[in-house]
This record gives structure tokens, sequence and C-alpha cells, in this order.
């Protein structure tokens, strides 16, 4: 914990606006190995027991080159935390971009959450810890709500485009909806993991019934 602690920096030497770290390329094979593993490490350990040596471990590395390209804990954290989201709209983009209907849209987004739930379960578990982690360090919090903001604004655009074609008709703005639909489906996960044997499906019902209605459903 201690080791851990001291390779934490103050917020004026990490940077909140996406900026590469000085050192490597993180489109490389390395890095991109780095940050998967800290993916890992998040989900199974949580984000104060993911340490530098568990990462390094888990992605085959030595520690140093950890330090290499990304300096400190709180710059991987972020970089995790960019290419989760960028990989969840990508993931929300293509599973509803062909839906004809509200009823067909949430039927794809129920499908989509509970792949991720079954199958990969450490996206949202790296969301929940990373709450807490921003909490506590403000350079995470500003890149999480750049992200978090990123990612209900490209949901929204794909809303309108839905909407456009006339297969949803939205009761209140692109926006406000898109933030209740992401809200609804984080809800609902953070329910299923505190109680995975319990009984969901009215939970999952009302779920349905609300986001039906702000899509505009009969």
């Amino acid at each position: 914990m201690s080791t851990e602690r001291s390779t934490l920096t103050s917020a004026s030497s990490v940077s909140v606006n996406g900026d590469k770290p000085k050192n490597g390329d993180l489109t490389g094979d390395k890095a991109t190995r780095i940050v998967e593993a800290m993916r890992k490490c998040v989900a199974n350990h949580g984000a104060t027991g993911a340490t530098f040596d568990h990462v390094a471990r888990e992605a085959g590395v030595s520690r140093g080159l950890l330090h290499y390209y990304f300096g400190t804990k709180e710059r991987l954290l972020i970089e995790v935390v960019r290419r989760e989201t960028d990989r969840l709209v990508s993931l929300i983009r293509a599973s509803s971009e062909t839906a004809s209907s509200a009823e067909q849209l949430v039927d794809i987004l129920l499908a989509r959450l509970k792949d991720i739930i079954d199958f990969e379960p450490e996206l949202f578990l790296l969301a929940f810890e990373i709450i807490g982690e921003a909490r506590r360090h403000p350079e995470i919090g500003a890149e999480v709500a750049e992200y978090n903001s990123r990612t209900r604004g490209q949901f929204a655009e794909m809303l309108e485009e839905l909407q456009q074609r006339g297969s949803i008709q939205m009761r209140h703005s692109s926006i406000g909806t898109a933030s209740a639909l992401l809200s609804m489906t984080n809800g609902l996960a953070l329910e299923i993991f505190e109680d995975p044997d319990g009984e969901h499906g009215p939970t999952i019902a009302a779920n349905v019934d609300a986001a039906l209605y702000l899509l505009g459903a009969k």
C-alpha cells in the first residue's frame, strides 16, 4: 500500500485533457497489454489492490515498463477509463443502430446488458471502482466526468438518428433520454451485482416499461 501511494502524484502532474505520456506509444502492444491488465486487476482486486506489481505480472512485463509508459497509477487508470468509455460507446452504437422501433431498441439494449453482466462483468465492476477513485483523486474525477459526458453525448446522437428515421419518438430531449437510459442500466447492473441470486424480474420489467415510455412507445 505504501509503495503504491508513493507512485501517486498531485493533480498538476497528471493530464486531464487526454495528453499522451511523454514516454512510449500507447497504441503499441505492450501499452495495450498493460491497460488490459490494469482493467482486469481493478475488477478483481479493486483500484487500491491493483498494484503495479499485480498489473506487471498480469501483463507479463516489468514493473519499470509501467512507469515508463504511464508514470503513475492515476495516469494508467485514466487511460483505462478512456479506452473503456470508447469501447462502451462502440458497443452501444453497434448493438442499437439497426433498431426499427422503441421495443426493438430496448430489447437490444437489455440483451447487450445481459451479455456484459454474464461475460464481461469487469466492465461494470471497473466503472463502480473508478467512482471511488474519482472521489479521492480530483484528476481522475475530471477525466471520468469528461468521458461520461462524451458517452451520454454520443448515445444521444444515436437516439437522434433513430428518431430521424422514425424508429423512436423521444418524450424528452435526446441528452436527457440518453442519461436516463444509461442511469437505469447502471442501476440495474449494480442491483444484480449486489444480489446475484435475487429475483430481478420485477425490476427489469419496471425498467423496460420506463425505457419504452421515454422512447415514445404506444
